[in-house]
């Protein structure tokens, strides 16, 4: 892409604004690194006033997507955005809002006249970016139109700090009217397929998917190790689930191996969207590969909006348990650095970087423990705020203290501990007003590896034994 920003620069005049536009999202989506050529289209489209609402989306997200924080600039776009809200479609203001938001660039007087636009609109009626069809066979796309501009402008609000309050009843009230909306228009399609089989982990085998908690909203899945969750990293928002804001590795990455998503098309089909890969099946959120644990799954579109805005206000409790190499300072406390995703060069790994993702890992309760030959090792419990790839993966790599059996961020795998010790162990999240708070134990393969280490005091032994299943836990 370097070679064609030099030959673009002489003709740059040529251009009318929305050319300019144009030449700068494509340059954006090319991940070109030429920052300087893509702040002077930028500008330069900014320049001529003639910009409509959509331009200044498109200056925006070209700006946002090649991490360029050029403080003039964005304030330029900023106050040509304030000045087109009242014109802007719905989806152009959430499209400049989220641009803003991913740039963590705050403009007071833009995000309140935000906040204000979406208040406002949410009052409409059916569809925030346009009123509802009301032909019969609408399609799918055109349907779910309306929660995803909100879905993004929530999203965008969020990350600024600003949904709460009026904007998130606003927000709330609005994706609730439109999820029941989908989930009447669809309820037609729903089957008679065999439910699928639920009850306690290890009722019939660790490695088979089973609904360990459900209502008539949703249900928590455990998901066995060697499973893959290879929904794509975006749903239809263009948002990534989870806020993992990292770009997707290519799959022979991500591994082989049973997908879940085609267990839930396959055994949950009866509800509408475990057929819809834009809603991502249900799923609000995804597991490594070789992790095992709780993943929460919607059984209805307004579940799923609900829950989407749990997750965006980060008020979703999600914790883990490890076993790290080394012994784990016991007040380490919270392991924050930022974290980014490198290339196929390091074979996609995140690496703490300064210029990173801000990432924040939680330590509840460490234990100390030891194999025979004295190696030392830590049993830890985690609770993590946001929801990076690989986070506490890469934030126990960064601090010296590589998980178990993780050999991508220096780990050793011995021969009793084949897979990364890593177990999603509780998940607890309130959707429509409701909370589910759901754990489960150990598996049966991390419990065996457990059998190999021994406590170095008191306190670690309660912990192990907690784990090992010796107290009933």
């Amino acid at each position: 892409a370097r070679g064609t920003s030099v030959a673009a620069m002489p003709s740059m005049s040529e251009f009318t604004a929305s050319g300019l536009t144009s030449l700068a999202w494509s340059f954006a989506e090319l991940r070109s690194q030429d920052s300087p050529l893509i702040a002077s289209i930028a500008a330069a489209a900014i320049s001529t006033q003639e910009l409509a609402p959509k331009g200044i989306m498109d200056i925006a997200w070209a700006c946002a997507s090649s991490r360029m924080a050029d403080a003039p600039l964005l304030a330029a776009i900023s106050a040509a955005s304030l000045r087109r809200i009242q014109s802007s479609r719905t989806k152009e203001l959430a499209g400049t809002a989220w641009a803003f938001a991913s740039l963590a660039f705050v403009d007071e007087p833009l995000w309140d006249a935000i906040s204000s636009a979406a208040i406002q609109r949410c009052s409409r009626g059916p569809g925030l970016a346009s009123p509802a069809s009301s032909v019969p066979d609408r399609d799918l796309r055109e349907l779910r139109e309306g929660p995803v501009t909100t879905m993004m402008l929530a999203h965008a609000l969020s990350t600024v700090g600003r949904l709460e309050g009026e904007p998130l009843s606003a927000l709330s009230r609005h994706l609730s009217r439109l999820g029941s909306e989908m989930d009447a228009e669809l309820s037609g399609t729903v089957t008679d397929e065999e439910q699928p089989a639920s009850g306690d982990l290890g009722s019939e085998g660790d490695d088979v998917p089973r609904i360990l908690f459900e209502d008539s909203k949703v249900c928590v899945l455990w998901k066995p190790p060697g499973w893959s969750v290879t929904v794509d990293v975006k749903d239809g928002t263009g948002l990534a689930i989870d806020n993992e804001d990292e770009p997707s590795p290519p799959s022979k990455y991500i591994g082989e191996g049973p997908q879940l998503q085609e267990w839930i098309m396959q055994k949950m089909s009866q509800y509408p969207i475990a057929m819809d890969p834009g809603s991502q099946h249900g799923l609000l959120h995804r597991l490594d590969r070789f992790t095992s644990g709780l993943l929460l799954c919607a059984k209805t579109y307004r579940a799923y909006y609900s829950a989407r805005l749990e997750f965006y206000r980060r008020q979703v409790r999600k914790e883990y348990v490890c076993v790290c190499h080394g012994h784990v300072p016991r007040d380490i406390g919270a392991l924050t650095a930022p974290l980014k995703v490198e290339d196929e060069a390091v074979g996609w790994r995140t690496v703490a970087a300064e210029d990173g993702i801000r990432a924040h890992t939680e330590v509840l309760d460490v234990g100390h423990l030891a194999t025979p030959d004295g190696t030392a090792w830590s049993i830890v419990e985690v609770r993590i705020l946001t929801g990076r790839r690989h986070q506490i993966r890469a934030h126990f790599a960064d601090a010296g203290f590589p998980l178990l059996s993780d050999i991508l961020y220096g780990g050793e795998r011995p021969p009793w501990c084949p897979r990364i010790f890593l177990h999603a162990h509780r998940l607890a999240v309130s959707v429509c007003d409701d909370m589910v708070d759901t754990s489960c134990p150990l598996p049966a393969d991390l419990r065996d590896a457990l059998a190999a280490l021994e406590a170095v005091d008191v306190d670690s032994m309660k912990l192990l034994s907690r784990w090992r299943g010796e107290d009933g836990h």
